[in-house]
């Protein structure tokens, strides 16, 4: 079983107290001695562990990444955006100064787990608050979060790195052909390199370095960057669509612990050869080989 944190232990409050650092410095290092702890006592090392993404400027983070690293209990990075150096405003770690951070992940090989965090509050989300977080704000969010990615040349610098996605794909599974179609109506391909250069949606030259530069379209970052998992999503007809578009290579079977109920989920999946008419293999690779092969779980007797 492979667990991770929900969100990522930051409020929106903490931004002047600095609670948020501490939160993440309790977490890693709680996970750091238990894990360490449970290996040393079987003599194996058996269990692998998520860290989260520290939002203290790239040394900090490289340093506490390091340490885990080196513990060999890191099998991946859990992250979300955050409000801890912007005054309030959502950092998506995007920007130059986290390059450092992203070429030391992709040069570790470990995947980064992009977790949802609830929207922000305005709109229609005011109007209708109990939509905020898991029936619909967590999946805008995220995937908003993702476009940053996509959109702006990101993985042209970092080619290498791979990033996971739950509920089968945080609506961009399904959006994906039309995001490239209406772009590439538009004008907007990555082939013209145009950047939006203020409202009206006119087209210009990039600037230098600039943000918005592409080799690629949405679709292909997401099948070559990408692999999603189940999370919570228990939806055949959902699950065939996220397979159909990202390969059973590139989608892991996964439960949403503790919002949703594992028997149902099992009960679900379980089901799924039939349903679907999965093979054996690609019910097998999905259930667990997938997984396996993205943590490197062998290294730790998996």
């Amino acid at each position: 079983m492979i667990l991770s944190i929900t969100g990522s232990t930051q409020d929106r409050k903490d931004v002047s107290n600095g609670t948020s650092t501490t939160k993440f410095k309790q977490w890693n290092r709680k996970f750091f001695k238990q894990i360490r702890a449970a290996n040393d006592a079987s003599g194996k090392p058996h269990l692998g562990g998520f860290c989260i993404l520290l939002t203290v400027g790239s040394t900090g983070i490289n340093l506490t990444i390091c340490r885990l690293l080196e513990a060999r209990v890191a099998r991946s990075f859990d992250n979300g955006y955050d409000t801890s150096n912007t005054g309030g405003d959502f950092n998506y770690h995007i920007t130059k100064e986290y390059d450092p951070f992203w070429a030391f992940v992709e040069k570790s090989g470990k995947p980064v787990y992009l977790h949802p965090r609830e929207a922000e509050s305005k709109g229609f989300l005011t109007q209708f608050p109990e939509m905020r977080v898991s029936p619909w704000g967590f999946h805008v969010e995220t995937a908003e979060h993702v476009l940053r990615f996509l959109l702006s040349g990101f993985f042209d610098k970092f080619p290498n790195l791979k990033f996971i996605i739950g509920h089968d794909g945080e609506i961009l599974v399904w959006m994906a052909w039309r995001i490239d179609h209406r772009l590439r109506k538009q004008g907007w391909t990555p082939e013209s390199v145009s950047c939006h250069t203020g409202p009206g949606m006119k087209l210009g030259p990039c600037p230098e370095n600039g943000l918005y530069k592409r080799k690629h379209n949405v679709t292909w970052y997401l099948k070559n960057n990408f692999h999603i998992t189940t999370s919570g999503m228990f939806d055949t007809p959902g699950f065939q669509h996220a397979l159909s578009v990202m390969g059973p290579e590139r989608v892991m079977f996964s439960m949403d612990t503790a919002y949703e109920s594992i028997s149902e989920g099992a009960g679900w999946f379980n089901n799924l050869s039939e349903t679907v008419h999965l093979t054996q293999r690609d019910w097998e690779n999905v259930a667990f080989r997938n997984a396996a092969q993205l943590f490197n779980l062998s290294a730790c007797g998996a």
